[in-house]
């Protein structure tokens, strides 16, 4: 499995920054269960409900160098002295209007943050000095001031001095507790831009006998303990390929280690509200991608904290199980499926959407309106998910990015085989559930690396043709997962009440592209073309030089049509296929491509993956959390910020409605986002293809994207997966 050069130019452009850095602020590296670690910072730290809802408002235009004078809203209504007393409690003064800078007419209207609670009130304690005549100053929704009674009852702002995490540069020092009705006191930290508690189990560690089961709710053992929830969890074990990837595959998580124990998720939230009384916020759950063998919810490309500060949302970020521990079974070998029932990376995601529903609301999020999200890996993840009842009601929106939607589901014979494989590499019987659960988990993975060699040698084994898939991939097994979009959709036997928004990258397939040697000679371009990767149709793109033309005066030319044809192919045409069956059924499904993503200096970039010649799967990793920043020295500015506002701002409308077309009366910055409120976004409907076109400055909606060339595929190979599927 090939992590995504995105990944590697970022984590290596940050590690350059980060030498500079202090490093002495690192946090120690959390080598087992969350609950079996003590606070490092404070053990006083305040419980946010005695503030009766604590809230971050900032003006975020994603411009690193913008300034941002975050203030922090404490609803609870108290005396002027009470509610200074309250700053200082979050280590804080009160917020001061002349050296604040902030805009408070601008963040009480706009912040899709405690809206509610700004709306009930007209005046705020800020910090001054009290008079002779015990009045005090306080401010409107305006940011006028005024002098009222210190015994007064209002609410109060104060300043946010904390800085923003940073990649390696974390900065615990803010903490406060959380208590979650079925998670325990949780105690988290606070940036400039979100609340974070990291590092929470969801799950009991799948370890020892649990290894290979289905996991079980994680139950805190004294729910009067604090658990520390300011260091991410451990990542689950990942599968590197190379040496490059050896020495990057612990930047790629935050340095944090791997270990079988590590079904944690982590939650960034702009409030934590009082209670159910407070308007909730949405929520977005994030599916990290990686092949289903790498990367984590940790890992730093995925820093959701402008999401979280300029959409007013409420994210969460997921670990589960990878490669051979995420899939194993192999009941046709004997193995029952009470010890070993398969699909335990979808088994997990579930488990985590469960928690999502028993715990956010303590985070100030709605259980009622969860919006999963996902990439790569992650957006196949989703779409197992859309064809398993089970997880119907955990979900109300899905966003889903560069799935390669041509590769099916698996089934449960073609797991079985890997799983035999994987045994015999182990040392142990066909059936010997007990000798593979004795193993270490590294002698697991090793024998996993074996297993995925043994299906790739001799060229043309049984399931070689999937080597440009995820290898473990989701299989449909007609008790979980009861069938792939591709064969549900018709019947509408999946979960059409939800709302799908579904897109993909200009070049996605250019990834792959790129690690084929250039210039490729004409007249080796037949062969380079048919072995491009099994099962790759090649055939059909050469015998349509007018449809997939090479521009020989290009020495990049052959690449540059393999490209588009691949992505076609795996992405874009399969894409569009399903939707259109889809639209007559479901709730509503919108369609979008990427013609923009972020820039990387060239000496850092894939050889084709050039922006914005050749745009490739990953590059809209960055634009959609808008987190440029979070890497020292990176940064996020002109026209990366602004096509990153076009971005979060279509999908956080999407979270909080269901449609990525903000309205007049929507609290939040989107509305007044020109570049999204000029452009209507339709739905893609039987009679029309309408797909909206990422770009700058801003988007364009389009119809019928590729429709001849897609065509022409489908016309020479249908998209059958009962036919081809292993």
């Amino acid at each position: 499995m090939k992590i995504p050069k995105l990944l590697l130019v970022v984590a290596s452009l940050a590690l350059k920054a980060s030498q500079a850095a202090t490093l002495a602020q690192s946090p120690p590296l959390h080598h087992g269960p969350l609950i079996a670690r003590s606070l490092s910072n404070d053990d006083n730290a305040p419980s946010a409900s005695g503030f009766e809802g604590v809230h971050l408002l900032v003006e975020n235009d994603l411009d690193s160098r913008s300034p941002r004078f975050p203030i922090i809203l404490i609803s609870k209504k108290a005396s002027y002295a009470d509610g200074m007393a309250a700053c200082k409690r979050l280590g804080e003064s009160g917020y001061t209007p002349l050296a604040g800078g902030a805009n408070l007419s601008s963040i009480f209207a706009n912040t899709p943050v405690a809206a509610e609670e700004v709306a009930s009130v007209s005046t705020f304690w800020v910090d001054n000095v009290v008079n002779s005549n015990q009045s005090c100053m306080a401010v409107d929704r305006n940011g006028a001031s005024q002098h009222v009674a210190c015994d007064s009852q209002l609410p109060t702002l104060c300043f946010n001095t904390a800085p923003n995490a940073h990649f390696l540069v974390p900065n615990a020092h803010r903490q406060i507790k959380v208590s979650a009705p079925k998670a325990g006191i949780l105690q988290g930290y606070r940036d400039g831009n979100s609340f974070r508690f990291l590092g929470i189990p969801y799950a009991q560690p799948p370890v020892g006998d649990l290894r290979f089961r289905e996991p079980t709710p994680y139950v805190p053992t004294d729910e009067h303990k604090i658990q520390d929830a300011t260091k991410y969890g451990n990542v689950c074990p990942q599968q590197v390929g190379n040496d490059v990837q050896a020495r990057l595959g612990t930047i790629l998580t935050n340095q944090v280690p791997e270990n079988e124990d590590c079904l944690y998720l982590n939650v960034y939230t702009p409030s934590l509200k009082a209670g159910s009384t407070q308007a909730l916020l949405p929520v977005m759950v994030y599916i990290h991608g990686g092949g289903l063998a790498a990367l984590s919810g940790s890992t730093p490309l995925f820093e959701p904290g402008n999401l979280v500060s300029r959409g007013g949302v409420v994210v969460v970020t997921i670990n589960y199980r990878l490669g051979i521990l995420g899939v194993f079974q192999n009941k046709a070998g004997g193995i029952p499926a009470s010890e070993a029932p398969g699909n335990l990376a979808t088994r997990d995601q579930i488990m985590a959407l469960q928690w999502v529903r028993d715990n956010i609301a303590a985070f100030g999020g709605d259980p009622h309106q969860v919006t999963l999200v996902g990439q790569s890996a992650g957006g196949y993840s989703i779409r197992a998910l859309l064809g398993t009842p089970s997880a119907d009601s955990l979900y109300k929106n899905v966003i889903i990015q560069s799935d390669p939607v041509e590769v099916p589901l698996a089934n449960e014979t073609m797991i079985a085989y890997v799983s035999s494989l994987a045994m015999k590499a182990l040392g142990c019987g066909e059936a010997d559930i007990t000798c593979a659960r004795s193993k270490p988990y590294a002698e697991l993975v090793q024998a996993q690396n074996q297993a995925v060699a043994a299906v790739y040698n001799p060229p043309g084994g049984p399931y070689s043709w999937i080597l440009p898939a995820p290898f473990f991939r989701p299989a449909v097994d007609h008790e979980l997962v009861m069938g792939d979009l591709f064969q549900l959709a018709p019947k509408s036997q999946y979960n059409n009440a939800t709302n799908i928004l579904w897109g993909f990258v200009e070049e996605d397939a250019g990834i792959f592209v790129g690690n084929i040697p250039n210039p490729i000679p004409l007249d080796g371009l037949n062969s380079t073309t048919a072995n491009f990767a099994p099962g790759f149709p090649g055939d059909i793109f050469l015998a349509s030089p007018s449809l997939y033309p090479v521009n020989a005066s290009d020495p990049d030319g052959a690449r540059g049509m393999l490209s588009i044809a691949a992505t076609d192919w795996y992405f874009r045409c399969p894409l569009l296929n399903i939707t259109r069956t889809m639209a007559p059924q479901s709730s509503g499904v919108y369609t979008f491509q990427f013609n923009h993503g972020r820039e990387l200096p060239p000496q850092y970039s894939n050889s084709f993956c050039t922006t914005p010649e050749h745009l490739c799967h990953g590059e809209d990793a960055l634009p959609t959390f808008g987190n440029g920043d979070y890497f020292l020295g990176f940064g996020q500015t002109s026209d990366d910020a602004r096509f990153s506002r076009q971005v979060m701002d279509r999908f956080t409308t999407f979270a909080k409605t269901g449609s990525p077309n903000p309205m007049p009366d929507q609290r939040g910055y989107e509305y007044a986002n020109m570049d999204v409120a000029s452009v209507q976004w339709d739905p893609v409907t039987p009679a029309a293809e309408n797909i909206l076109l990422f770009d700058l400055p801003k988007g364009e909606q389009t119809q019928a994207l590729a429709r001849t060339r897609c065509s022409y595929i489908e016309q020479s190979r249908l998209y059958d997966f009962l036919a081809h599927e292993p």
